[in-house]
């Protein structure tokens, strides 16, 4: 599971010298972020750095990629969901819920690796209450797919409790 870490606008005006107030926030560099965020904790690859508290729209809500600080990704949502860097599945990929519940307004939307989308493909079968779904192996988790449309067209996904996702 992902570490969750905030910085207080306090730590941030002691890091950096130009920081007066919350109003600057988005004003500083996304470079000077992760030097702030690097000298205050461990980061591992896929936590997650909240600068000034949480807002309805994560503005401020930042992924350590394991070297450097990324933004959200804005594709499905104007609260943002996990970046596509941090791809779900195979040996390198996270666990389908490794983000999961983590934010009260991030979308818990992944991507997940490229040969787990094509084994979901391959296994589809369609329902009787015409619904497609599947169960697959998720990083060695046995994980529920559904989707009500035929034409699955991306590899992003929603994830629910229980080990369900749905095609989006």
């Amino acid at each position: 599971m992902a570490n969750v870490y905030e910085i207080t606008l306090q730590q941030i005006s002691e890091l950096c010298d130009s920081f007066t107030d919350e109003s600057m926030l988005s004003e500083i560099p996304l470079e000077t972020k992760t030097e702030i965020a690097k000298k205050l904790f461990e980061m591992r690859r896929g936590d997650v750095v909240q600068f000034g508290g949480r807002d309805t729209k994560n503005k401020h809500l930042l992924f350590w990629d394991g070297e450097k600080l990324i933004t959200p990704s804005y594709h499905f949502s104007e609260h943002g969901t996990v970046p596509e860097y941090f791809e779900v599945g195979g040996d390198s990929g996270f666990k389908i819920h490794h983000w999961f519940g983590k934010f009260n307004y991030l979308h818990n939307i992944i991507y997940l690796k490229e040969e787990v989308y094509r084994d979901i493909i391959k296994n589809f079968k369609l329902n009787s209450d015409s619904k497609f779904e599947c169960t697959v192996n998720i990083s060695g988790e046995e994980v529920e797919v559904c989707s009500w449309r035929a034409n699955i067209i991306g590899r992003a996904m929603i994830v629910y409790p229980y080990n369900r996702i749905e095609v989006i």
